[in-house]
């Protein structure tokens, strides 16, 4: 009881005892405590854990407000780390992507489907501005090159072709039959590459080939099928 009302009336007292005493056994203080952390690792784990669940509110809160306090220069540092470690970043973010692909894609059509209007009128007024418009442009340029010398007749005759050697729609590179809406016209050669919209450049394949050939040659591909299979 004493000792209690000791310190509520000598408050000061003691802080600057405290502070006097730390600053003269510093490194006694800093070695006696990295002592106990190394001894106490799982206690003082545990203990932490048990303590940010009782207050995760109030941690959620603390978290918010130095953001809003420092918004600026944690911007301007993590901008520099990731420039700093952007192999890092990247390896990492494909792990992630790769380890939580449904997730994440279930997760962005919920957001989009919430957000849809906002993103819709977002892009108009985006289209709106100088760098809309000249994307539009470029847009518009890359869509003529992509489709110079493409003709109906000639896709027409890749469909009716394929058709006549397989008996139904069936992709060229997985040789399985293709679902309705879910065949693509495919390049053997991507136009990235240096291929064209030339007949014998052009086949059937279906949605899951197409994407997993991206912007490889039919060879290329095929080699690196062939390779999956023998491991």
């Amino acid at each position: 009881m004493y000792t209690k009302k000791y310190r509520e009336t000598h408050k000061k007292e003691i802080a600057i005892y405290l502070k006097r005493y730390h600053q003269k056994n510093r490194d006694k203080h800093i070695a006696s405590m990295k002592f106990y952390r190394d001894s106490h690792k799982e206690e003082i784990k545990q203990c932490k854990e048990i303590w940010k669940q009782k207050n995760s509110d109030k941690i959620k809160l603390q978290d918010k407000k130095y953001y809003e306090d420092n918004k600026e220069r944690i911007d301007i540092y993590q901008k520099n780390w990731k420039i700093e470690n952007i192999d890092y970043m990247k390896k990492y973010l494909t792990e992630y992507h790769g380890k939580f692909k449904e997730k994440l894609n279930k997760k962005n059509r919920e957001y989009w489907e919430v957000n849809k209007k906002r993103f819709i009128e977002m892009h108009k007024q985006w289209r709106k501005t100088p760098k809309g418009k000249l994307c539009e442009r470029v847009s518009r340029h890359k869509y003529r090159a992509k489709n110079k010398g493409l003709t109906i007749s000639i896709v027409q005759g890749v469909y009716e072709d394929n058709i006549k050697q397989f008996g139904t729609l069936t992709c060229y590179l997985c040789l399985l039959p293709v679902p309705f809406g879910k065949d693509h016209l495919e390049h053997k050669t991507p136009l990235s590459r240096g291929g064209t919209n030339d007949y014998n450049n052009l086949a059937i394949a279906c949605q899951k080939c197409n994407c997993k050939k991206h912007n490889k040659t039919e060879a290329e591909y095929r080699m690196e099928v062939l390779n999956y299979e023998k491991n």
